[in-house]
C-alpha cells in the first residue's frame, strides 16, 4: 500500500469518527462539536501531506504507519462509546495522539521542503 493511500484511510477513518460523533445520542452539548472540528481540522493536513515525496521515504512510512494506528484506535474508541458515555478523555487523549503523530509528519516532510529551498 502506498503512503498516500494509507494516508486516504486515514481521512476515512476520520470522517467515519466524525460522523458517529455527530449522530451519537444523548451527548453531552459542546464537547462532540469540539472533538468533531478538532478532527475536521485534521483533515486538509492529511491531503497536504498526501502529496509530499517525502512520505515515501522509510522515514515517512514510518510516521504514517503511527498516524494510521492512532487514527483507527480514535475510531476504535468512538465507535465503543455507550450512549451514557459522555465522549470525553478517552477520545481526547486519542485525538491528540492522532493530531501530534499528523504534526510529527508535517514537521518531517517541512524540513526537507525547507533544506531544499
Amino acid at each position: 500500500m502506498s503512503m498516500a493511500a494509507a494516508l486516504t484511510d486515514v481521512e476515512q477513518l476520520c470522517q467515519q469518527a466524525m460522523h458517529t460523533l455527530e449522530t451519537r445520542p444523548h451527548t453531552p452539548s459542546g464537547l462532540p462539536a469540539d472533538l468533531v472540528k478538532r478532527i475536521q481540522a485534521l483533515l486538509p493536513r492529511l491531503a497536504e501531506s498526501k502529496k509530499k515525496i517525502m512520505i515515501r521515504s522509510p522515514r515517512g512510512q514510518e510516521l504514517t504507519k503511527a498516524i494510521e494506528d492512532h487514527a483507527a484506535k480514535l475510531y476504535d474508541v468512538i465507535r465503543q462509546l455507550g450512549p451514557e458515555d459522555t465522549a470525553g478523555d478517552a477520545v481526547a487523549a486519542q485525538l491528540k495522539a492522532v493530531e501530534d503523530s499528523v504534526q510529527n509528519l508535517i514537521i518531517y516532510w517541512k524540513s526537507f521542503e525547507y533544506a531544499t529551498t
